[in-house]
């Protein structure tokens, strides 16, 4: 029996080939990676698509990154914000952080003792950024052969509105 609902898309990015642009969808649970990728038959040239997933098991001295809820930023990303992750323990210096997805290019993240430093990386002046939110990242903290990670949402601010 399936434990997840195959149909919720909300903890799921996508990820385009550029050279040909098919798609792969991943998801990462707890100890679970699900990845929903096309494929084209090679003889017939229909799309197809194939569920594969794969269980973690891990034995990683890297401390837990906690369930992190979802970031609220500026949709417009002219201004650098900076959230801090407070995880269990201390981070081993020769450990190497990474943000994958389709917006990890606006967020940086850094490491210092145990905390995690995530910032958003403003666009360029005068060139508006293209984002839909919300969006969601992967966070991966490797040491060696371990490795841990986490999902991070991004949402957008909402604006107050004022009426007199």
């Amino acid at each position: 029996m399936c434990d997840i609902d195959l149909l919720d898309a909300t903890q799921e990015m996508d990820i385009e080939r550029e050279s040909d642009g098919m798609l792969a969808t991943v998801r990462i649970e707890k100890h679970r990676f699900h990845f929903y990728l096309q494929a084209i038959g090679v003889i017939s040239g229909k799309v197809q698509e194939e569920t594969i997933q794969f269980e973690v098991e891990s034995s990683s001295d890297l401390p837990n990154i906690p369930e992190i809820p979802n970031f609220v930023v500026k949709s417009d990303f002219q201004d650098k914000e900076t959230a801090i992750v407070k995880v269990g323990s201390v981070i081993p210096l020769n450990s190497e952080i990474e943000v994958l997805g389709s917006y990890s290019e606006r967020v940086q993240a850094t490491f210092q003792e145990d905390n995690i430093i995530l910032d958003t990386v403003p666009c360029l002046q005068n060139q508006p950024c293209e984002v839909t939110f919300p969006f969601t990242v992967i966070l991966i903290l490797r040491n060696g052969e371990s490795h841990r990670e986490a999902l991070l949402t991004f949402e957008e601010e909402k604006t107050k509105n004022t009426n007199f």
